[in-house]
């Protein structure tokens, strides 16, 4: 035979045996398992160093055609992958309980790994609340002033600077008041009448309230819902001394009026010294006393001087209503 036909019919029955055999590279478009999918990988951290890991993330991967959605959650090491995602476009979406949401879109390409990490802010936390209503009788003016009081105790995992506002809301009563932080780092306010619904305390009875946190990214956290249960509407009656009476001892007594709730209450009694500048200071406060009590003897000797008291009951849940002042002097020992 011809050496060059040889030749040609040798490389034609290789050629033929070559294209029978499994073509198993799959980015080969003859490949007997050609890749026609890519897929999303990532993880997930804190926003600051040393960016802890965010196990337990919840994450969605999002078609923006409307097809199916893959769902998957964050490792021990805060990282996930999703396999065989058809080529197109995504919204992969991530978040967790105690954990802001956050999305990104990526485009899905062929044998393709896309990726998409996040760093996931903690939303702040309130972890203590409580509000009470008071009711103070005055001489003047002739009208008792209600207060409505609001106390929080929150905080921001991340970092408890990142606390930026505190607030008592409402969203039946169309109410927002802010709440000042203290030295301690608790949160609160006081509030008198006009500045709440209808210019009345009334108005809050029974109405659904939150403490609303904000961190400095705009998180926001919310604690569980409350109310005000009660308005003290009776107020304790002072008896005597009152009126700037001269007593004849430097521990007086001091007397009130029966007094009856339909509900557990407590009895208090402060007695307060008006200094030269005329400005009060309390030099006696006891609380817890039986609501059967009607007087109560000052412990310890005051000093000569003008003094002023008041009674004040309590509720379980903090609310108070105080009397009017009823002032006595102590003369000096003659």
């Amino acid at each position: 035979m011809n050496r060059p036909v040889s030749l040609l019919i040798l490389l034609a029955a290789c050629l033929v045996a070559c294209d029978s055999a499994p073509h198993e590279n799959p980015l080969d478009p003859r490949s007997d398992r050609p890749v026609t999918a890519g897929a999303v990988a990532g993880q997930v951290t804190g926003v600051y160093p040393p960016f802890p890991r965010r196990p337990g993330v919840r994450v969605r991967l999002l078609p923006t055609d409307g097809g199916v959605e893959r769902v998957t959650t964050t490792d021990s090491r805060g990282e996930y992958s999703l396999e065989d995602i058809p080529r197109g476009r995504y919204i992969v979406r991530v978040g967790g309980e105690g954990l802001r949401t956050d999305s990104v879109e990526v485009v899905v390409e062929t044998a393709t790994l896309t990726q998409a990490d996040f760093q996931l802010d903690e939303v702040p936390r309130v972890l203590d609340q409580a509000a009470q209503t008071a009711r103070v009788d005055r001489q003047f003016p002739n009208s008792p002033l209600y207060t409505f009081t609001v106390e929080a105790t929150v905080t921001d995992p991340d970092r408890p600077t990142d606390v930026s506002e505190v607030a008592v809301v409402s969203s039946a009563l169309g109410l927002r008041l802010l709440l000042n932080r203290d030295s301690t780092g608790a949160y609160s306010g006081t509030y008198e009448e006009d500045v709440l619904p209808e210019g009345r305390i009334q108005s809050l009875l029974g109405k659904p309230l939150q403490i609303e946190v904000i961190d400095v990214f705009g998180n926001v956290g919310e604690g569980p819902a409350f109310s005000v249960a009660r308005v003290i509407e009776s107020a304790p009656q002072a008896l005597r001394p009152s009126g700037l009476t001269v007593v004849s001892t430097p521990q007086p007594l001091l007397e009130w009026s029966e007094i009856l709730l339909p509900f557990p209450f407590t009895i208090e009694v402060e007695v307060f010294l008006i200094d030269g500048a005329g400005i009060p200071n309390q030099v006696v406060s006891a609380t817890g006393l039986d609501p059967f009590v009607t007087s109560y003897v000052v412990p310890e000797p005051l000093a000569p001087g003008d003094y002023f008291w008041v009674l004040r009951v309590r509720d379980l849940e903090g609310n108070t209503s105080r009397s009017r002042q009823a002032g006595f002097r102590i003369s000096e020992p003659t």
